[in-house]
């Protein structure tokens, strides 16, 4: 697998009463930064009850692409063999990484 080049984490979100601009609207959203404020990205302002699960879950993406490598690195079965929930994981960290 690829080395990754994204802003490392951890990052963070900050609450639904960010403002920012997406044309000529203003929309409400969550952003997505790193420790330092960058912006990652944002939610879509939606007000469906999926905007803050969505930011919560993008937020977790760089420990839980750590954590999923770790694991597989350490328990995960050889590439020879076939295990569904390690085919699972490779697939995930290739999407991550672009590959996919």
């Amino acid at each position: 697998m690829s080395e990754n080049n994204w802003t490392p984490g951890p990052w963070k979100y900050r609450d639904g009463k960010e403002k920012y601009a997406k044309g000529s609207q203003w929309h409400y959203g969550f952003l997505i930064c790193s420790t330092d404020g960058e912006q990652i990205a944002q939610t879509s302002g939606r007000y469906d009850g999926t905007d803050e699960p969505n930011a919560r879950l993008i937020a977790a993406a760089p420990e839980l692409y750590e954590a999923l490598k770790n694991m597989l690195d350490k328990y995960g079965c050889g590439t020879a063999l076939k295990c569904p929930d390690c085919d699972q994981a490779r697939a995930a960290l290739a999407k991550a990484e672009g590959e996919r």
